[in-house]
């Protein structure tokens, strides 16, 4: 009999505790549902304040988690860059916290769209890396998302171009440093030696002595070199002329080859951009 008594009160006891869980959930619902509403209408401050009402009823809650980070990455801006991700004062930095709990939850749904938006988060930030990695969760999840595919490649491409710039950063400054290194050596050179003159000639005397009089001879002067005329006064110097300005032209030639390719790389950055700025809009609608 008190067996009997025992099992009839953990049935009780179990039947108020899924009360308390339907009614949890349904004011968890219930807040979404208001959020979805503000949400949809563009009051997104409204929204922020129904989902976390809805948390507060079931802070794992797969749902209010997401619609919560989507609407802090509309407050935030979707690409909203900061350096210092991790600044909660920046509403797009807060979303990625609300984002990984959904990753977390066990919703892959949820889980693959939670990684999508990370990934877009990344990629205004500038962090490819990072954008790439998400991007690849995301396609673990759900193989047929074209645009997370699509925002992949487009992450790669920029991760490459990204890491070229800071090559070339890096020689420029390494080729600077050396310069700057042999301008100190030569510096410390002639600081150390001030006085010392390049050795004179000990003919220079004995020349001077064999020099004829010119006192005795009042009208020879020394002659002038023949002036040259219209490109030298020889066929090797006129030639050498025509060399000089072949060369000049080449590299004029060169320096116009290089501006239009930089002028095409700027319309492909500019194309990538534009690609990159519609690919990584905010996914998913409130759940």
């Amino acid at each position: 009999m008190s067996i009997i008594v025992m099992l009839s009160a953990f049935s009780t006891v179990t039947a108020v505790a899924d009360q308390k869980t339907d009614l949890r959930d349904k004011h968890v619902r219930t807040y979404i549902i208001k959020g979805n509403d503000a949400y949809n209408k563009g009051d997104y401050k409204s929204a922020e304040g129904y989902y976390k009402q809805a948390l507060t009823e079931n802070p794992k809650s797969a749902a209010a988690n997401f619609n919560l980070a989507l609407t802090l990455m509309r407050i935030g801006g979707n690409n909203a860059n900061t350096d210092n991700p991790e600044d909660k004062s920046n509403p797009t930095n807060l979303a990625v916290d609300y984002f990984n709990t959904v990753t977390a939850s066990g919703d892959s749904i949820l889980a693959q769209k939670a990684y999508y938006n990370m990934g877009n988060i990344a990629f205004g930030r500038e962090d490819y890396q990072e954008s790439i990695n998400m991007y690849k969760e995301a396609l673990r999840r759900n193989s047929d998302d074209n645009n997370a595919r699509q925002n992949l490649r487009v992450a790669q491409l920029k991760l490459r171009e990204q890491q070229q710039n800071k090559d070339n950063q890096q020689n420029q400054q390494n080729q600077q440093n050396q310069q700057d290194q042999n301008q100190d050596q030569n510096e410390n050179q002639k600081n150390q030696n001030p006085d010392q003159q390049p050795p004179k000639d000990n003919n220079d005397k004995q020349n001077k002595d064999q020099q004829p009089d010119q006192g005795d001879k009042p009208d020879e002067k020394p002659q002038s070199p023949p002036k040259q005329q219209n490109g030298g006064s020889s066929p090797e110097q006129g030639n050498q002329q025509q060399s000089i300005s072949k060369s000049n032209a080449d590299k004029i030639l060169e320096a116009m080859d290089k501006k239009e390719a930089l002028t095409r790389k700027k319309v492909e950055q500019n194309k990538e951009r534009e690609k990159a700025r519609q690919a990584t809009s905010i996914s998913g609608n409130p759940w």
